[in-house]
């Protein structure tokens, strides 16, 4: 009975090694497909399913990231090798030099108020080395950029938008401006903690707080003059 529970063991043992062997020959996945638990047929096969996959992934991630409003473009019904636009406009209640006024007001407000954040940075107070400070600082450092390039894209049309170009320079400096205000704020007040609770000197950081003070009072301006100008929407049966 122990000779026979040695040789069992001993096989057990010998067929548990020569499947080691076989495991690490061919690897996990050849393991499998060739005891036909591997929905693949060989490796060829499984190589074949993964370039497709990986494939169709690519296809879908490129779609996904395509523009919203391609569906709005039509091709030129006059011939040509172009598109037309076929989508909604939005005409801003601004006519003929009005809004090329504002245009240059607005991109004169956006540009100075990364000016004034630059200088902040410039600055290199004790305070800009506070984790609660640098923080909210990087925030509006973002999103005055933001408002920078949407007030730049606003001279790519002339007296009304497409929605991609509505949603590009329109909302997104609103949109900007509200967020750099709102980071400011913030900022203002991680300035404030840090006087407070990390013995900051007032006689120090007091440029800081005229330049925050300054640029939140020009992203509010933005963000206030562009919510009180609503476009008015055209779609192409109104036309």
């Amino acid at each position: 009975m122990c000779s026979s529970k040695r040789e069992r063991h001993g096989g057990t043992a010998q067929l548990q090694i020569q499947w080691m062997i076989r495991f690490m020959r061919i690897g996990w996945i050849g393991f499998f497909a060739q005891n036909n638990h591997f929905p693949f047929r060989s490796w060829s096969h499984l190589t074949k399913q993964l370039y497709h996959t990986f494939r169709a992934d690519k296809e879908m991630t490129h779609k996904m990231r395509r523009r919203k409003d391609l569906s709005l473009y039509q091709p030129d019904p006059g011939g040509g090798k172009g598109y037309v636009y076929r989508g909604s406009y939005w005409e801003p209640p601004l006519k003929g030099g009005e809004i090329i006024c504002f245009k240059a007001l607005m991109t004169s407000l956006a540009f100075t108020q990364l000016l004034l954040v630059f200088a902040i940075g410039r600055l290199n107070l004790p305070s800009m080395r506070t984790l609660f400070v640098v923080l909210p600082f990087l925030a509006l450092l973002f999103f005055s950029g933001r408002m920078a390039l949407a007030s730049s894209f606003m001279f790519g049309w002339k007296d009304r938008m497409t929605q991609h170009q509505h949603e590009s320079t329109w909302l997104r400096l609103k949109q900007s401006g509200m967020l750099a205000a709102l980071t400011g704020c913030a900022f203002i007040i991680g300035q404030i903690a840090h006087l407070l609770f990390g013995a900051g000197d007032i006689r120090i950081e007091w440029p800081m707080f005229v330049l925050q003070a300054t640029a939140i009072l020009v992203s509010g301006l933005v963000w206030r003059t562009m919510a009180g100008l609503p476009c008015r929407v055209v779609t192409p049966q109104n036309e």
